[in-house]
């Protein structure tokens, strides 16, 4: 085997272009060791490896440095750690080892006792509120609700995976209008914080449809824009989550009924001050 290669060759190898590779290696050419060095490095696009992000977004909240980070990722981890809930924190770094907040992160989820896991998130959200005081981005908004454990839209579509998992759909429904109830009766500069973050489209497109529907009026009682990630899903044909039969026009509620989801008034989120 050769010691040294080609441009063109540690493209092929890397999965990257090769202006990408000149950009990295100048030389017009590289050995076997710095081809290894740089696949560790580089993934197919040419960025930090997943593992990498991971273990930087595990550094930022243990307060140590962070090296070698492109600023694009450096954002986007700072985004997370301003957006997220201290559940979804804690399934990040549930991988990263020689880390405490990867350590709150594994006891977290493996707790088996529900107030006890609340507690250990606790501890996990105080670090992302720390580490906010010291970063503060007016444009975020504040994020007080989420630290104190309000759900949002990326939290409520987490459980709504794992409950269509289990064919739930009574949970789906019962926990989306009660978050939607909460969410009318946040204040207009604290709710957009809550929604900031996309979720996850939910596997069933009408339900991923109707939690975009819950957020659009959830918006429209505090008197907000709801944010563009709501434009993603809509029901094509009506439809409905409660399993009762017909619902009668005049009981229908006309807000989700404009999105062709059928639900009654009396089963609907209650009016922001009823």
């Amino acid at each position: 085997m050769r010691d040294s290669i080609s441009i063109r060759e540690a493209a092929g190898e890397l999965g990257v272009t090769e202006r990408r590779v000149r950009q990295l290696v100048p030389t017009g050419s590289l050995t076997r060791d710095e081809l290894a060095r740089l696949a560790r490095r580089e993934t197919k696009v040419g960025r930090k490896t997943a593992r990498d992000s991971l273990q930087a977004l595990a550094d930022l909240l243990d307060f140590r440095p962070t090296n070698d980070v492109p600023p694009r990722t450096l954002s986007r981890l700072k985004g997370t750690i301003r957006l997220a809930d201290s559940y979804e924190i804690a399934q990040l770094l549930a991988p990263v080892r020689d880390s405490p907040s990867g350590e709150l992160a594994r006891k977290a989820l493996a707790s088996e006792n529900w107030l006890e896991q609340r507690k250990t998130l606790a501890e996990l959200a105080k670090r992302q509120e720390a580490w906010e005081a010291l970063h503060p981005d007016a444009r975020v908004g504040d994020t007080s609700r989420i630290r104190s454990g309000a759900r949002t839209a990326s939290g409520l579509a987490r459980e709504l995976i794992e409950a269509l998992s289990d064919s739930d759909t009574e949970y789906m429904l019962r926990h989306l209008l009660h978050a939607t109830a909460n969410w009318s009766h946040e204040s207009a500069t604290q709710l957009p914080a809550l929604f900031r973050r996309e979720p996850q489209r939910v596997p069933r497109p009408e339900w991923d449809a109707f939690l975009c529907a819950c957020v659009e009026w959830s918006c429209a009682q505090v008197g907000i824009t709801p944010p563009r990630w709501t434009a993603r899903s809509h029901c094509q044909i009506s439809w409905s989550p409660i399993a009762v039969g017909f619902i009668r026009p005049e009981k229908r509620h006309p807000f989700f009924e404009e999105r062709n989801i059928v639900i009654s008034r009396d089963d609907a989120p209650q009016v922001r001050g009823s």
